[in-house]
């Protein structure tokens, strides 16, 4: 794969930021990891590049190292029209395994839109857990091999814009607390977490690794200490054991705090009606409530509320 800077690496205006190689390192290495336990055929591969194809690179080097049959599906999505157009017209890919690749001028749909096939999706927002960007992983149905490495910025300034489920409020690592703990629904294994800063005074970050493959988690924990230059979190997060409901407490309230969620998520009427089995007068009762919540200062709280 080549630029117009040459054979692509880490072009000249990031080969001095030695903490995001060290990230992309380890990003690298959990491909690796997955590729070797999950074995695929037919995959995906879902990026961000920004002005750096290294991690691409790498991932079409390895197609049909471990089967010569198998089909890589390269998705590399970039937002920023300048940026876009400074590449679009230099890639090209030397492996010819990779039989599809793809460089898109759009945003990064949701990781459920690559269902159909084992994907390993580095999303590499480095800018603030908004909505639209917490959306792509939450509460999405993912294929039973995903991976999804997620980097959010954890300075985050206009609160308004965050996603509902990151909270400023509870202070600490919170967009880390949001990632462990919220988008876990789907993919119930947290392999890694760091916050880090690019430099020195940059920006601090944090990068999430979670997956839905069990197999692959027991594993890659077994060699929790193999990087010497990032030190690892708890690699494997515990289930949180479901509490048994009392007899007196029927199934329409156990599951209201869901149907608030999704709410808040922005799904459809009609998607919420069929999964919660649910009337239309009882959503419009469930949405009252929200607006009322909001037009008091109070739906924080509430939310708060909802996810003890």
């Amino acid at each position: 794969m080549v630029t117009p800077h040459g054979e692509i690496g880490v072009v000249n205006a990031m080969k001095h930021n030695d903490m995001k190689n060290k990230m992309r390192q380890k990003v690298k290495t959990l491909f690796n990891y997955w590729h070797n336990i999950t074995l695929p055929i037919n995959y995906n591969v879902v990026s961000l590049p920004g002005e750096s194809f290294d991690f691409e690179e790498h991932v079409a080097d390895r197609a049909g190292t471990k089967n010569p049959e198998e089909n890589l599906l390269l998705w590399m999505y970039e937002n920023d029209s300048k940026i876009y157009n400074k590449f679009k017209d230099h890639l090209c890919m030397d492996n010819s395994r990779a039989d599809m690749f793809l460089y898109l001028r759009e945003k990064a749909p949701p990781i459920s839109w690559f269902k159909a096939l084992p994907t390993f999706a580095w999303y590499d927002f480095c800018g603030n857990p908004t909505k639209q960007r917490f959306n792509c992983i939450y509460n999405k149905d993912v294929n039973k091999n995903t991976v999804a490495v997620v980097t959010y910025n954890t300075r985050t300034r206009l609160h308004k814009h965050l996603h509902p489920m990151v909270m400023p409020e509870l202070g600490g690592n919170y967009v880390e607390q949001a990632n462990c703990e919220v988008l876990t629904n789907r993919l119930p294994y947290v392999l890694f977490s760091h916050n880090y800063k690019q430099k020195k005074y940059g920006i601090p970050m944090v990068m999430t690794a979670l997956t839905n493959s069990k197999q692959l988690a027991n594993v890659y924990n077994k060699n929790a200490k193999r990087f010497s230059s990032v030190e690892d979190n708890d690699l494997l997060l515990k289930k949180v054991r479901k509490v048994k409901p009392k007899k007196h407490i029927s199934k329409s309230v156990i599951n209201v705090e869901n149907i608030y969620m999704d709410i808040l998520m922005g799904s459809q009427d009609k998607d919420l009606m069929e999964q919660h089995r649910i009337t239309k007068n009882q959503l419009s009762g469930y949405k009252r409530t929200i607006t009322h919540k909001r037009k008091v200062g109070k739906l924080k709280d509430f939310v708060m509320g909802l996810s003890k």
